[in-house]
């Protein structure tokens, strides 16, 4: 089956129109650009944005306006690292649901937990995910689509956050150990080395922060169990709701985005995740002139595209990503899309970031 047959455009999908992000997150991002001396009112008039976008706690945007502005926003103000300073001016209101859930937590290791369930409540950015061992807490970024990554903005802009809410909640800056980015080392990371304080590597397979456990686990001092549980029955109504929004094939992609990496990625255990049996996803898909298996092609197609031509991930690291239980398996799949290797494939198509 070619790319063609499973309606799958070449290079890699850019931001799919039903994703978004809260409005209140895009106000942030203005107020950002305004105190570096942009206009508002030019940033919103040349997006076609009114100035008042971010007024409405309900009111959705797309993600690509999102995106857009922060392009946008780090020419007006002449400073690639536009996006760090938005983490480092960031307040928990500005993250809604998710920084009130971080407020009222016990610790940074507890509000992440929280944090990656409800992730889209925020925006559809991507699937983060958290490795704990003794010492460490790595947190993985995974965005969504080849766009987040083809510039630093968005790689900036989450795990400048992640730091913020540490620093304005726990009253200490999570020093990181180690920091993993795609994109490669810009001309001058004097801000990006005092905002990690960390060993930075570029130009890499993913996206990730190797914290210290000790520093997630100090008590955070305004820590409030009654409205953690009040907070936390909000953001499973806002996350239900979000998740409303969406057709049950995105809700699948976006589901699938998260099992396959964990050998998951059968209709079995996508049904269970969206709390619902394989009869009735199934039905829904159908109404919606889909099918399972369909959707996780395309998927499987557009994800091996990413990681080969704007990545530097192996081969092998692409397959098992992917689900696949072996190169063989993912290199005769991906002959059957393209009539080429995957290594082919990257020599013929990569990108610089």
């Amino acid at each position: 089956m070619s790319p063609t047959d499973l309606n799958i455009a070449t290079p890699p999908p850019d931001i799919d129109p039903e994703w978004t992000t809260a409005s209140y997150y895009i106000n942030s991002v203005l107020s950002t650009a305004e105190s570096l001396g942009a206009s508002r009112r030019e940033l919103c008039k040349d997006l076609n944005l009114p100035e008042d976008c971010g007024d409405d706690p309900e009111k959705r945007l797309p993600m690509s306006t999102l995106i857009a502005l922060l392009e946008l926003a780090a020419l007006r103000t002449k400073n690639p690292d536009f996006a760090l300073i938005i983490g480092q001016q960031t307040q928990p209101q500005n993250h809604g649901v998710l920084g009130m859930l971080a407020l009222c937590a016990t610790n940074m290791l507890e509000a992440f937990k929280l944090w990656i369930p409800f992730r889209y409540a925020l925006m559809h950015s991507g699937n983060s995910k958290m490795i704990e061992t003794k010492d460490t807490i790595r947190v993985i970024w995974e965005p969504l689509c080849l766009r987040y990554i083809k510039q630093r903005y968005m790689v900036d802009l989450i795990f400048s956050n992640w730091i913020g809410l540490g620093e304005q909640i726990y009253t200490h800056k999570p020093e990181p150990i180690e920091v993993y980015v795609t994109y490669p080392e810009p001309a001058d990371t004097r801000l990006l080395t005092q905002r990690f304080g960390a060993v930075i590597h570029f130009s890499q397979p993913h996206n990730e922060i190797v914290f210290p456990r000790s520093s997630f686990e100090k008590p955070n001092p305004q820590h409030n169990p009654d409205m953690l549980r009040l907070m936390k029955e909000y953001a499973q109504k806002a996350h239900e709701s979000q998740e409303l929004t969406l057709t049950c094939s995105q809700q699948v992609t976006l589901a699938l985005v998260d099992l396959l990496p964990k050998r998951r990625g059968t209709i079995t255990y996508v049904a269970e995740s969206l709390s619902m049996t394989e009869r009735t996803l199934q039905r829904r898909l159908t109404e919606e002139k889909n099918a399972f298996n369909d959707l996780l092609r395309k998927l499987r197609f557009t994800q091996a595209v990413q990681g080969l031509t704007a990545t530097p991930q192996s081969v092998t690291d692409i397959a098992l990503s992917l689900g696949y239980n072996d190169t063989g398996s993912f290199t005769k799949a991906f002959k059957q899309w393209t009539d080429l290797s995957p290594t082919e494939y990257r020599h013929r198509n990569a990108i610089k970031l």
